[in-house]
């Protein structure tokens, strides 16, 4: 695991060595450095209000388990594990979020990993709607890959859900992978784990999805007017439509590039996307670092003294 770690962070800096190249740097730091100071603050207020909303969803998901928790340990094991989900290639990091809870309540982590499962789900499905009926409304932005892979992602996503809902499909696909790599003296302790996990998936069937959705879209529309404002700091005016687009792309980019954060990934969509609308070299990457500051970096600089108090819970 430790040269794959090694090796996204060092596809990630390869992409922005490449973007680099494509501008002006002093340009670039010039743009960025006058950028208005107000619009920054809004957009770093509205990156707080973003882990905020996505903090309550976990609650509401937490309160269906029936679990008493503290409110502070609520805030902790959320952004603790969205410190790790950013800086872990495919925010596999995000799974920790159970762990966590697990040292502290005892609870199984088996039983309580259904939640990070529909989460992902949610936010995946949100911003792939949001994106096809951007391509839909703007298809100038339409390639035929672009197409294929999104298409492709659907068929995964629902695919990954057909198998997660029907435990005898999970049980049997287990049990084939096991066999395969000849470790068949595992398969109790995974046939455990399993049937923890659908006992925790099954508790999803009570969960009140209307609040869980409306924190889902808050915490989306946060990271769309962050786009939004952090591209007008620079003088740079879009249509909501279009940075809801770009976000969803850019998200989406850097989701299934399984990079760390999506890392230079992220950023290297929205150049492009910020290019293909006619913005200059310059002004497009300086507004692509910017957005991705303000709600990337910002939001591992917040979350970094959480995974300490987590870490340091014995």
């Amino acid at each position: 695991m430790n040269w794959k770690y090694v090796l996204s962070f060092g596809v990630s800096a390869l992409l922005f060595v490449i973007l680099f190249t494509q501008v002006d740097l002093d340009k670039v730091i010039s743009i960025i450095e006058g950028a208005s100071l107000p619009l920054v603050l809004i957009c770093v207020a509205l990156t707080v209000l973003n882990m905020l909303f996505k903090v309550v969803r976990w609650k509401f998901f937490l309160d269906v388990y029936k679990l008493k928790v503290k409110k502070i340990d609520v805030v902790s094991t959320y952004l603790a594990s969205l410190f790790l989900g950013n800086i872990i290639p495919a925010r596999i990091g995000e799974i920790s979020r159970p762990y966590f809870l697990k040292k502290r309540y005892k609870t199984s982590f088996f039983h309580l990993l259904p939640v990070i499962l529909v989460e992902r789900f949610l936010d995946m499905t949100a911003l792939l709607i949001v994106a096809m009926l951007f391509l839909l409304f703007f298809s100038f932005f339409v390639s035929e890959l672009l197409k294929i892979a999104m298409i492709l992602t659907f068929l995964i996503m629902f695919l990954a859900l057909a198998i997660m809902l029907k435990k005898p499909w999970m049980k049997k696909l287990t049990s084939s992978v096991f066999h395969l790599l000849s470790m068949k003296k595992h398969l109790r302790k995974i046939d455990d784990m399993i049937d923890k996990f659908y006992a925790g998936l099954a508790k999803m069937r009570s969960v009140n999805f209307a609040p869980i959705l409306l924190m889902t879209l808050a915490s989306m529309l946060c990271e769309v007017f962050i786009l939004y404002f952090a591209a007008l700091s620079l003088g740079l005016s879009l249509d909501l439509a279009v940075a809801f687009g770009f976000l969803s792309l850019s998200l989406l980019g850097g989701t299934i590039s399984s990079l760390p954060g999506g890392l230079g990934s992220a950023e290297a969509i929205l150049f492009t996307l910020f290019v293909l609308l006619g913005v200059n070299a310059s002004m497009a990457l300086s507004a692509a670092l910017l957005t991705r500051f303000l709600s990337y970096f910002m939001a591992v600089l917040f979350s970094f003294p959480f995974f300490i108090r987590e870490v340091k819970h014995k």
